[in-house]
């Protein structure tokens, strides 16, 4: 049957937007389905409906969604992945939807296809003349052309670790005083961003930062595009549970822009450990993830002093994104279409895995116990808790480098994995935007956190105290 006689109905909502994100790529999706098969007005006049993990969709007819985080959220395995059938079909965009996905379905569950999202290779691209483009954009803005320009996209959400891009900058100017950050924030609009941003300036404060980071406001594609391209470096440690790709990750490495990420969910199908730039390891603690980002910083200086490792890195990274064009999302929308018409039609309920159901109960009894939790960030901090963090495990360890901290031996250097102050013997108040509270620790923990503070070699000794401090990611 021709494609065009193949009828589609697509739910997702096109958003004209010159800032990219999740509705460009519904945008995209959506023209593709239009040009591609026949758009039915209706469900009922359709094969096949295309829409995302977000949208509650009738059956029949089958579905077609793309994930676009849903996975990572407690709340979607509770209510709706259980209405889906087996004539449905879920598109992921890295390899930990899969994975995910593997782990919380049983023997009856929906066709899952490969379905990577993409960078815009043609607006983002390397510049011919980079050093004069990075001489002129120096000048524009007092910046040293002949420095290290360090670029971090931030946002206010919590777990995009916005503030640790300063700790970067921080460790890299110990060994190049010249590096600069520019950080591109928006408005801080909500009370909850307002407290985001409060953290970022005491964070700058404390490292001494403030003079060496220029902040910039979000930028349409076309002038953030000329941004990555004559900037040297891209910072991005987020630990958010919906980084199931990393747009802005793809978009630095299509204008030939190395890049720091932390080794976490769709970023590490992006970036090529020593290729394309690094990967910083992860781990989950009882109080959430943490970043190793200090493991990468000696190579990383090294590159940003020579010029021709630097060259190479650009030149792979410009490679790797080529791979994620709009061109090949595309034909990946008409394939995964294809795909799921072939599928078998019997709508068969799916069967969650024995993990997953426990998860669905737990997350339906923390919502009972706690009418007050209103949002799924409120609700995995309850599942942290409950049987030793099992759950919260189930859904994050696929996106960490380990599900445990690191095995800690005397002899090893280590530090802060977050702000903290030492309030007493007993107690340990964690002031970090996504994780902030007190917890009640051992004396011992008390006193080696105030040794660690700023770094500190443990001895035998030390160990256990240590590993408590790692159980509750403060090192």
């Amino acid at each position: 049957m021709s494609r065009l006689n193949r009828r589609v109905h697509s739910v997702l909502r096109p958003l004209a937007t010159g800032f990219g994100g999740a509705g460009h790529v519904n945008a995209v999706a959506h023209a593709t389905l239009a040009e591609r098969f026949h758009l039915a007005d209706r469900p009922d006049e359709a094969e096949i409906q295309f829409g995302t993990t977000h949208h509650d969709l009738a059956a029949p007819p089958r579905r077609l969604l793309l994930d676009h985080g849903a996975f990572a959220d407690a709340t979607y395995w509770a209510f709706a992945a259980p209405r889906m059938t087996a004539a449905d079909t879920v598109a992921v965009t890295s390899r930990v939807g899969r994975e995910l996905a593997a782990r919380m379905w049983g023997g009856i569950a929906p066709a899952i296809v490969d379905l990577p999202l993409f960078a815009d290779t043609d607006s983002f691209r390397p510049v011919r003349n980079r050093a004069a483009e990075r001489r002129a954009f120096g000048d524009r803005l007092g910046l040293d052309a002949s420095a290290p320009w360090i670029l971090a996209i931030g946002s206010y959400t919590a777990r995009k670790n916005t503030h640790l891009a300063v700790a970067v900058l921080a460790a890299l100017r110990r060994i190049t005083p010249a590096a600069r950050l520019l950080l591109i924030l928006p408005s801080a609009d909500t009370a909850a961003h307002c407290e985001s941003a409060a953290f970022l300036d005491r964070t700058m404060t404390a490292l001494g930062q403030e003079e060496a980071i220029l902040r910039l406001s979000p930028l349409p594609s076309r002038e953030l595009a000329e941004v990555m391209a004559v900037s040297d470096l891209l910072v991005h440690l987020t630990t958010c549970r919906l980084e199931n790709f990393g747009l802005v990750v793809a978009e630095a490495m299509a204008a030939g822009l190395p890049v720091l990420a932390a080794d976490w969910g769709g970023l590490r199908d992006l970036v090529v450990p020593g290729e394309t730039g690094w990967l910083a390891p992860t781990h989950l603690s009882r109080r959430g993830p943490r970043v190793r980002w200090r493991a990468a910083i000696g190579d990383v200086a090294a590159a940003l002093a020579d010029t021709t490792r630097r060259s190479a890195l650009s030149e792979a990274a410009r490679a790797r994104a080529e791979r994620f064009s709009i061109a090949r999302f595309r034909e990946g929308v008409v394939d995964a279409v294809e795909n799921a018409l072939e599928g078998s039609p019997t709508a068969r309920a799916v069967r969650l895995s024995p993990d997953a159901e426990d998860l669905r109960f737990a997350t339906i009894w923390l919502q009972t116990k706690h009418p007050e939790v209103r949002d799924t960030s409120t609700l995995f901090r309850y599942l942290l808790d409950l049987e030793d963090g099992r759950f919260a495990d189930l859904l994050l360890a696929p996106a960490a480098t380990s599900p445990a901290p690191p095995p800690l031996s005397a002899g090893a250097e280590v530090f802060p994995a977050v702000d903290y102050a030492v309030v007493s013997d007993e107690t340990i108040r964690v002031d970090d935007p996504a994780w902030a509270e007190e917890l009640s620790v051992s004396d011992g923990a008390a006193r080696l956190a105030r040794r660690v503070r700023s770094g500190t070699t443990l001895g035998a000794d030390d160990l256990p105290a240590a590993s408590e401090l790692a159980r509750v990611g403060l090192i």
